[in-house]
């Protein structure tokens, strides 16, 4: 001070940074990081679950109702598969029962025995042979 007086001493000005604060103090004293003032700056914060798992958390929110979509539209072929297929046997059975009669109608007038249980009987043969020739030839 080399015997200046204390009024002619300009003091240096002492900039000071953004105040700081540690994140686990705050939350030790229950001081809400709202009470800080603006510009402050929080050391070891700890990110929220959101912050820190935003894109699996995305990820699984649209999964989810895509696959529960694909899931209700398999459900969905597959009702109507089994109904095509109980129509695909009905419509079989309706054909098998026409050759049957079909061929009866044939056999009325041919010289085979005109027992009803014989040509019921040959009838049917006919038509087995005929629909495990068809089930070969749609099974290539």
């Amino acid at each position: 001070m080399k015997g200046e007086k204390p009024r002619a001493v300009d003091p240096p000005l002492v900039l000071f940074g953004q105040p700081a604060y540690d994140s686990r103090e705050l939350r030790r004293w229950g001081i809400s990081e709202a009470r800080l003032p603006p510009g402050s700056i929080v050391h070891f914060r700890q990110p929220t679950v959101w912050e820190q798992y935003r894109w699996p958390i995305t990820a699984v929110a649209a999964i989810i109702p895509l696959q529960s979509i694909l899931i209700g539209y398999v459900l969905i072929q597959d009702r109507r598969r089994r109904k095509a297929e109980a129509e695909a046997t009905q419509q079989r059975q309706e054909v098998a029962h026409l050759m049957r009669v079909s061929v009866l109608d044939e056999l009325s007038g041919s010289d085979l025995s005109h027992s009803t249980p014989r040509r019921v009987h040959y009838a049917d043969n006919i038509v087995r042979r005929i629909t495990r020739a068809r089930g070969r030839i749609g099974a290539r």
